[in-house]
């Protein structure tokens, strides 16, 4: 005989075991997303503390260096982009198209190296990064050797800040070396001079660049030997 009350009772409890089973779903929903906004709350709390490590770090780099050297070693470091900046005015004063060819040579040099550190990123070789945080790497003189336009749409889409951290070979001593190079070769009557010049020049500029932990020995005699046989090959190619 067919028990109308127990197949009441019997859809009650499934009912309530319905019920129960959602709200501990629903309860283990909740637990997750409790958990993973703990896990999002802790990341950006790594992200600061790591941010304020790094700004730590350049605050204590500064303070070990001596006020007056730091101010020299910039300005040293700097002199490489008033060089740069230096064959424009070059150029349109003197009208000779030589200059012009040192300024086409030198951004296809600088580009060519920035390809370079773009392929590199892959790598984790100890020889490709900087030695520390660069001191007085923003620049805004500088800024022409890390925006390069014909490669902007390739440095969009890479991670910056680990662009940054690669410095071999030095860009400074590069873009210093290829104009010096060229230079020297394009102008005779400017080699007895540069002979003596040329070197304490390069000296002075690769001891800042290492003084402010932007570079180290390694990368600027590469930058001083990729500058040489960059400048030597576009001398060659527009001779």
């Amino acid at each position: 005989m067919y028990n109308f009350a127990e197949e009441i009772n019997k859809q009650g409890m499934i009912s309530r075991i319905g019920f129960e089973g959602i709200k501990e779903d629903q309860n283990i929903k909740n637990v997750r997303n409790k958990r993973d906004e703990r896990l999002i709350e802790n990341q950006g709390k790594n992200m600061i503390l790591k941010s304020n490590e790094i700004n730590n770090k350049k605050i204590v780099e500064v303070n070990n260096k001596n006020p007056l050297m730091l101010d020299i070693m910039l300005w040293i470091s700097n002199t490489v982009s008033i060089m740069f900046f230096s064959l424009f005015v070059t150029l349109v004063v003197t009208k000779n198209i030589k200059w012009f060819y040192i300024i086409l040579s030198v951004f296809i040099i600088l580009t060519c190296v920035e390809i370079f550190k773009i392929i590199s990123m892959r790598y984790d070789y100890n020889f490709l990064k900087r030695p520390g945080s660069c001191i007085g790497n923003k620049i805004k003189s500088d800024l022409l050797f890390y925006n390069n336009f014909v490669l902007e749409e390739i440095l969009k889409k890479i991670d910056r800040k680990e662009y940054e951290k690669n410095g071999f070979p030095s860009i400074h001593l590069t873009i210093s070396v290829s104009i010096i190079a060229m230079t020297y070769l394009f102008f005779p009557k400017y080699r007895k001079i540069m002979k003596y010049v040329s070197p304490i020049y390069i000296i002075l500029v690769g001891y800042s660049i290492m003084y402010l932990n932007c570079h180290t020995l390694i990368q600027v005699i590469a930058g001083t030997v990729v500058g040489i046989l960059g400048g030597k090959l576009m001398y060659n190619l527009f001779r």
